[in-house]
């Protein structure tokens, strides 16, 4: 009898990869659109009339719809998650609260106002594009870590304080607005608790739900005390009275050319400067999205092409007088851990998305202000970042050595604190980028990289000040390259035992790109000198990673035998 041959495995069918990106679609479409509405109204809190708010839910939803599709179709990496962000929201919130206090735009009413809104975000988009045009796709890796962190706090407080002119103009009394809001942020935080008890019980739970909840249980909260204290009309709901989704876009060529005829130099240089920030601080959201998806596929994004494509849907945005579309880290998170790999899940997102327009406005007409309120809060307080706790906890702990904790520490600081004193996001980024200049002033602050490829391993010695600005261009991407083109690089070897300095961007930047390497079944060793500032540094950083990489505290060499050496040196 003669030896059966295997059939060949079965390609998997259309079903079995369309049902779990349909899965994720409909837990994003679920989770999001509360955030999306939040967002819009936050947009438009400042512009007058009934229908401002629902105005500006439905921008929030339509960006999203252009963000999901734009980036399904021509990002570089999936699943990219991009709509409107809170940052960049808030940019063009603040704008259009300055621009409706000046009488001569005020009297021409909302098409004014929002025509200069999307002169902004046109600029935004021009921004992007310069950006992707100069290659400055590695940007956001050149920041210090603490900036980014600062700037998402203090953003965070302003989104909050925005929330609570809203709720403060509503006219419930006190007793029953706090129960409605406390109901919303404890379904959140309830929810959030409810999925780590869940993990540690082997369950998984989709964390991204929670805002989902807070809307739904801020909403109950406010059915259910409306009858003791009924509100004003006008604190009530959305509204969406009279409201054509369809009317979002139409006459835009009017709307264009009546702007154009109120700008002035003051005018159209306010709207520049709102507009280039905009597209900076959306682009470095962007990056930062594509760098934590680089790190959880373990693929290699082109991060200017993907700028390039955000620049040209912003264009398209601004033309729809839509708000700027960015992309998201929660939110593309949030597809990974729901089985998304592709980008079918964007396309059907942005679909289900679309039918909620048009089949379910009518919905927004029973979402109250403070359940919006109530999400918008619990988003901001969402956007404390991990790294801000880290620097908090290393702060007030005994761990050394202080004096670079407390740079960190300081940097934060003031990073968060004149984002919120000033109400501008952007002033305080600018203040943080000049600040991390600051340690350029200390010797040594060059990096000596040495890095040697060997058969099967590379050793890379580096000497002088490793700061957190250098670490991608002058180690991480030589070394990618090099790991990419040679299939049988199974070790790298980090050599850290002649530096003098290291800040803890550069000890992020290092433990990031170990993981990626990690992903690629390479390991990761480091040599240090035991008791050193740099030694110090980098294991206050690495004590809450897991699992540890290799450690070599000992002064022995890196000579292995048998190897041929091929030197690879970093410029």
């Amino acid at each position: 009898m003669g030896t059966p041959t295997a059939s060949p495995r079965s390609a998997p069918s259309l079903a079995s990869r369309i049902v779990p990106e349909l899965l994720a679609a409909i837990l994003l479409t679920v989770a999001s659109c509360a955030e999306y509405i939040g967002l819009g109204t936050q947009a438009t809190s400042s512009l007058p009339g009934s229908q401002a708010v629902a105005l500006g839910a439905m921008m929030g939803v339509l960006s999203a719809v252009v963000g999901l599709i734009g980036i399904a179709l021509g990002g570089s990496i999936q699943p990219l998650i991009s709509g409107p962000r809170v940052a960049a929201t808030v940019l063009f919130s603040n704008l259009l609260a300055t621009l409706v206090v000046q009488p001569r735009l005020a009297a021409h009413g909302l098409p004014a106002l929002l025509g200069c809104a999307a002169l902004a975000v046109a600029t935004a988009a021009i921004t992007q594009l310069l950006l992707a045009a100069f290659k400055a796709g590695t940007l956001a890796r050149m920041v210090p870590a603490p900036v980014f962190s600062g700037l998402l706090f203090g953003a965070a407080a302003l989104a909050i304080e925005s929330q609570v002119q809203t709720i403060t103009h509503c006219s419930l009394e006190w007793p029953p607005t706090l129960i409605v809001i406390a109901a919303g942020l404890a379904a959140h935080f309830g929810w959030t608790a409810g999925v780590g008890i869940a993990a540690r019980r082997g369950y998984r739970l989709p964390k991204g739900l929670s805002l989902f909840w807070t809307l739904l249980a801020a909403s109950a909260a406010y059915y259910a005390v409306v009858g003791i204290t009924p509100p004003a009309a006008d604190c009530r709901t959305l509204g969406i009275s009279g409201f054509d989704p369809g009317g979002i876009g139409a006459g835009a060529v009017e709307r264009w050319t009546h702007t154009f005829s109120l700008l002035d130099g003051a005018l159209l240089a306010q709207i520049g400067v709102y507009g280039a920030l905009i597209g900076v601080l959306a682009s470095l959201d962007t990056l930062i999205a594509i760098s934590n998806l680089e790190s959880a596929t373990h693929a290699r994004a082109k991060p200017n092409r993907d700028l390039l494509i955000h620049g040209l849907l912003n264009l398209l945005c601004a033309g729809a007088g839509l708000l700027p579309v960015v992309g998201s880290l929660t939110r593309s998170n949030m597809a990974l851990a729901a089985g998304a790999r592709t980008r079918w899940t964007a396309i059907l997102h942005a679909l289900l998305t679309l039918a909620l327009i048009f089949f379910g406005a009518r919905l927004l007409a029973c979402v109250p202000k403070l359940a919006a309120a109530a999400v918008m809060i619990a988003m901001a307080l969402d956007m404390l970042d991990d790294w801000s706790k880290l620097i908090t906890r290393l702060t007030f702990s005994a761990m050394q050595p202080r004096h670079v904790i407390a740079a960190a520490m300081w940097l934060f600081v003031t990073v968060a604190l004149i984002t919120i004193v000033t109400g501008e996001p952007s002033d305080g980024f600018a203040a943080g980028c000049v600040l991390g200049l600051v340690p350029l002033l200390w010797a040594p602050r060059g990096l000596d990289a040495r890095i040697t490829a060997h058969a099967s391993r590379i050793d890379v010695v580096l000497g002088g000040a490793l700061l957190g600005h250098v670490v991608d261009r002058r180690i991480c991407e030589p070394l990618l390259a090099h790991v990419v083109t040679e299939a049988d690089c199974k070790t790298i070897e980090f050599d850290l035992r002649e530096l003098r300095r290291i800040d803890l961007s550069a000890c992020k930047a290092l433990i990031q790109f170990e993981a990626l390497l990690r992903a690629r079944g390479v390991a990761v060793h480091y040599r240090l000198k035991p008791t050193t500032p740099v030694s110090a540094t980098f294991a206050a950083i690495r004590g809450d990673q897991a699992p540890p990489a290799s450690f070599v505290g000992t002064d022995s060499g890196l000579s292995h035998a048998g190897d041929t050496d091929n030197a690879l040196h970093a410029r």
